[in-house]
């Protein structure tokens, strides 16, 4: 009888947790229960663009540059500035045409986990003037363009809609060919 009664008394425990978790949980929206501070992602097909204050322009359908890149990566640490200072002056007037957001799929080691202190000192490093984000669960949104090498930079053109329109893996990652079929995308 005396069992019966524990079992009944820690039954009755565990039923009143659970309700009060699931009371206290429901309607919270999950991006609302777990707030980490250690790493950002963006979602991986709306792109964040990236305009000059002042310019206007009438196009309706914006060309989406994702660029693949992390501070481990010798090459990403030169063509990222080249990038922004090209893009500033090639597509001075025009840069609401043009997104590009930098993809960070990894840490200070090609095989680490990205994280928000990372991401942001590794862009104001580069002073880069694109958003940088990380690609969430490493390599996540590089997978869905870029065949799996693991290798960086590597880089994608996209339509708004997130068509792939071209892309750069990482041994044609190439700032010359990378414009030049910008270029000819947004005449």
């Amino acid at each position: 009888m005396i069992q019966k009664f524990l079992f009944n008394k820690e039954f009755a425990l565990v039923s009143f947790i659970a309700s009060v978790f699931i009371v206290l949980s429901c309607g919270i929206p999950p991006s609302q229960r777990q707030k980490s501070t250690q790493s950002i992602s963006a979602p991986t097909d709306v792109p964040i663009p990236v305009t000059t204050p002042g310019t206007t322009s009438t196009a309706v359908d914006p060309i989406n540059l994702y660029v693949f890149g992390g501070p481990p990566c010798a090459a990403c640490n030169h063509e990222i500035p080249e990038l922004r200072d090209r893009y500033r002056s090639e597509f001075a007037g025009r840069t609401d045409r043009l997104n590009i957001t930098i993809y960070v799929p990894c840490g200070l080691q090609l095989s680490d986990q990205p994280t928000l202190a990372i991401t942001e000192q590794w862009s104001q490093t580069l002073n880069s003037g694109f958003p940088m984000v990380n690609d969430p669960w490493r390599y996540k949104t590089y997978k869905k363009y870029i065949d799996m090498s693991g290798k960086l930079p590597a880089a994608v053109i996209l339509n708004s809609s997130g068509s792939v329109l071209q892309k750069f893996p990482n041994d044609m990652m190439d700032l010359d060919k990378v414009f030049a079929k910008l270029h000819e995308l947004i005449p």
